[in-house]
């Protein structure tokens, strides 16, 4: 009896490392710009391309129609939110005021959602 309480017991010990040894995997990545740093495509379905730091590569990412868009937490359509970045660029230093969260697919590089958030002046 004692002998089966304790292979129980190991048996059960082993599954919680088996849980703990589990590793999650990244599904999207993300890069945080000012709106200066950004180059937006007319339409839609265009590349979005932008450089994440100085010495980093060019990275471009495709936009899709399942691609959405956010300004200080409100959900725009993507010519509305083209027009909010024309508002921005009316300011002086609009856009080195504005940051810009990019956020795209790890295994397509397509862009899920952009996200501008205006800086405190």
């Amino acid at each position: 009896m004692f002998r089966l309480a304790l292979t129980i017991v190991s048996l059960l010990g082993s599954l919680d490392i088996a849980a703990a040894a589990r590793v999650l995997e990244d599904v999207e990545n993300s890069a945080e710009l000012a709106l200066s740093q950004i180059a937006l495509p007319p339409s839609a379905t265009g590349m979005i391309t932008f450089k994440a730091c100085a010495s980093c590569e060019l990275s471009r990412h495709r936009l899709t129609a399942a691609t959405t868009y956010f300004a200080n937490g409100a959900e725009l359509r993507f010519a509305d939110f083209l027009r909010t970045v024309d508002e921005i660029d009316a300011h002086r230093g609009g856009r080195e005021q504005t940051l810009v969260g990019v956020f795209f697919d790890v295994q397509s590089g397509h862009v899920t959602r952009i996200a501008l958030h205006s800086r405190a002046r």
